[in-house]
């Protein structure tokens, strides 16, 4: 009685709709993983074009304030020592601050992406 037809049929059955769910799982792992892949990698793309944008306009704004800088100070070398003491205090400054100002702020943000992406989409749909 135990070993029924369609005793084996429904466990034929469980093993499949089993097999088929598993598959499915790990699809949608798959496309969970190419989603956030796909986030990051913008992110980083985006965040080189700006670097770079920025490096420029700083090279250009550090150069003007050269040119100014040169007429107060009678010449282009103290000028140059102005701006470049200038940036090594901005320097130390973001040393002495890099765990509030980078590494936080990266770790929120690969952790919010890899992490919390179930809080995330469902208070994004409230």
């Amino acid at each position: 009685m135990f070993s029924s037809d369609k005793n084996i049929e429904t466990i034929r059955l469980i093993c499949s709709d089993i097999r088929k769910y598993i598959e499915l799982r790990a699809e949608y792992v798959k496309f969970e993983f190419v989603s956030k892949l796909t986030v990051l990698m913008a992110s980083l793309i985006l965040g080189t074009i700006l670097f770079i944008l920025g490096a420029i306009v700083l090279l250009l704004l550090s150069a003007t304030a050269v040119f100014a800088l040169s007429d107060v100070l009678g010449g282009t070398t103290g000028a140059c020592a102005v701006v470049t003491g200038c940036y090594i205090v901005i320097g130390i400054l973001v040393y002495m601050n890099r765990r509030r100002l980078i590494i936080n702020p990266v770790a929120n943000f690969l952790g919010n992406l890899f992490l919390n992406s179930k809080k995330r989409n469902t208070s994004t749909h409230e």
